[in-house]
């Protein structure tokens, strides 16, 4: 018997407990696996919302390598339920016993829901566990003390899961991470190499046998698939349930761990379910003997139907009433309104699906047309544009030339050298015309000064000195008679010149408007035929 005690303690002590200073440390472990009816969100946290359908109270026992005396075993009790439309909480207390190795503690789950879509689900949640890991030395048999045992401190300690799953109508694809992180509350400080830790990623089909009766009357058939990565090595997993609400359910499994299991359930009412399920390992650890796993359930609520009944205590059907007979023609005259009316809502049907089909052809051509209307309207407003841009150019060259033409000196036309010769002849005229007046005038004034001196020099009263001043006085007034005839013909020809600029200038203005006038009718001519080509 201790030789079967020393080797159960290094296959199952060994691997996950954790000796350092005399403390007892064991992780967060719990191996079941197969919880795949009830206590679902051990698996994943998640799992206590996804997919569930019921709020119960449950209490299961695993018994683990059953061939050894004491051999590893859980007790797990909790309570699983919603507590909103979109949340799920769970709580329970356990033990678990590795040989001379327990730990005892709580967990409590949570789980909240994000609906993305009428069929797509995300979720996330957690479990925490609090527990206390310590040595059971009353089990400890050896032929002498042993001071490391017997000096060993048990352990507070903290593990937290966190979870994720992402739903769709058939499928849920999530992860979780065992042992995120172990937390040992004595000596404040993180567990170092913590062999419980490991990934875990999982997918499920979920599916419905709607059409099923009797047993299997809304019956639902799950499946996972799993695949765990811890530090040293790497395992698969799988599970399917068929569970059928109105009897029970059936189960199995394999683990790359603990090997194959298989797993029946029953509601005894409609609130009461016992399952036992069996495991047996695989290779050189199947000669450690099965796994035995018992599960008891009261069922507080479930979501989906509120007035279903287990099938085995269902009440005894009633004896059916005799309906009375119906008269033949009756049911004949039934039946041919019956066909009448299928055949009204069959054409009914037939005609709004055929205005539904014209409608959406009329459609696809108003589509068409559209399209090619605005095609058209992108190839006229094209052809405008380079008709514009034609015109834009032809009127930037007109201004050009327009610009060079008066920078160049202007070279007078016929008429206009016609026209500047009269009028420098009319004003030759008019100063030939006013030099003989003047010259008149000037003759008038010496013939009546000779006239004044002969009547002077008749009188013979006048003085030589009086002869000399009339002599000067009439030399005065020839020169200034000649200065303004000077002033005069110097006025005249001033005139005649501005009058000839002026005509000139007038001249040039007629000849540039008219330009402009043909320059303007020239762009009119060219957008009007732009807009007759379109």
């Amino acid at each position: 018997m201790i030789r079967k005690l020393y080797l159960l303690l290094l296959l199952i002590i060994i691997p996950t407990a954790l000796f350092a200073q005399n403390n007892a440390i064991a992780s967060f472990d719990l191996p079941l696996n197969n919880s795949f009816k009830f206590n679902k969100y051990l698996i994943n946290p998640t799992f206590s919302f996804v997919r569930e359908e019921y709020s119960a109270i449950n209490f299961y026992n695993r018994r683990q390598w059953s061939q050894f005396e004491n051999p590893p075993q859980v007790y797990f009790i909790n309570y699983s339920g919603k507590v909103g439309e979109n949340s799920s909480s769970s709580i329970g207390l356990y033990q678990q016993n590795y040989g001379v190795l327990t730990n005892f503690g709580a967990q409590i789950n949570y789980a909240h829901n994000i609906v993305m879509s009428d069929d797509a689900n995300f979720t996330f949640g957690f479990n925490l566990s609090y527990y206390n890991s310590s040595f059971n030395v009353g089990k400890i048999v050896t032929n002498s003390p042993e001071p490391l045992l017997q000096s060993a401190d048990s352990n507070s300690l903290i593990a937290f899961k966190p979870g994720l799953n992402f739903g769709t109508g058939f499928f849920d694809v999530g992860v979780t991470v065992n042992n995120l992180f172990l937390y040992n509350l004595k000596t404040s400080q993180m567990v170092a190499n913590d062999q419980g830790k490991s990934y875990v990623g999982h997918v499920m089909y979920t599916g419905f046998m709607s059409e099923a009766e009797g047993l299997f009357e809304r019956a639902k058939f799950s499946a996972l698939l799993q695949a765990e990565k811890k530090k040293d090595v790497t395992g698969f997993s799988g599970n399917v349930i068929l569970d059928a609400p109105n009897g029970g359910w059936i189960q199995g499994g394999y683990n790359s761990i603990y090997g194959i299991s298989g797993g029946i359930g029953i509601l005894i009412t409609k609130s009461i379910a016992l399952g036992y399920n069996y495991e047996k390992g695989l290779g050189d650890i199947s000669k450690l003997g099965a796994n035995h796993e018992i599960t008891f359930a009261y069922i507080l609520k479930n979501y989906n139907d509120d007035d279903y009944e287990p099938l085995l205590f269902k009440a005894k059907p009633q004896p059916q009433v005799q309906l009375p007979k119906i008269d033949v023609a009756e049911k004949k005259q039934k039946d041919a309104e019956i066909n009448a009316t299928r055949q009204k809502l069959a054409l009914e049907a037939a005609e709004k699906i055929k205005i539904a089909q014209e409608a959406k052809e009329e459609k696809v051509k108003q589509s068409a047309q559209a399209a090619t209307n605005a095609k058209l309207e992108k190839e006229r407003l094209a052809i405008e544009a380079v008709e514009l841009k034609r015109a834009a150019d032809a009127k930037a060259v007109a201004d050009a030339k327009l610009k060079s033409d008066a920078a160049k000196p202007k070279v007078p036309t016929a008429a206009e050298k016609a026209l500047a010769d009269k009028e420098a002849k009319a004003a030759i005229e008019a100063v030939r015309l006013q030099a003989i007046a003047d010259a008149k005038a000037i003759a008038d004034a010496k013939i009546k000064a000779d006239a004044d001196k002969a009547k002077a020099l008749s009188n013979s009263k006048l003085s030589a000195a009086a002869e000399k001043a009339i002599a000067d006085k009439e030399a005065k007034a020839a020169a200034e008679t000649a200065r303004l005839k000077a002033i005069a013909d110097a006025k005249a020809i001033a005139d005649a010149k501005l009058k000839a600029d002026a005509e000139k200038a007038k001249a040039i203005a007629d000849a540039k408007a008219d330009a402009e006038a043909a320059k303007l009718k020239a762009i009119a001519d060219a957008k009007a035929a732009a807009q007759a080509k379109i």
